[in-house]
């Protein structure tokens, strides 16, 4: 029975995270709309940079969440 509970109990904790992930999702895609406008400029410089690389998987992300992919 024990096991059983802490399934359940596990189970609970699993879909209350991705309801607040769900519930932050519009959030969470206008924070990355607003990283790509206003670092946008930073596409321009050295393609291996952190800052370029995170603009890129932002723009994935966006693309993602869009339906664009």
């Amino acid at each position: 029975m024990t096991k059983l509970l802490q399934t359940i109990h596990e189970l609970k904790a699993e879909h209350d995270a991705k309801h607040r992930l769900i519930a932050a999702a519009p959030d969470l895609l206008a924070a990355l709309k607003a990283f790509d406008d206003a670092f946008a400029h930073y596409c321009e410089g050295d393609p291996d940079s952190d800052e370029v690389s995170a603009l890129y998987q932002a723009r994935e992300a966006i693309a993602k969440a869009t339906g664009e992919v």
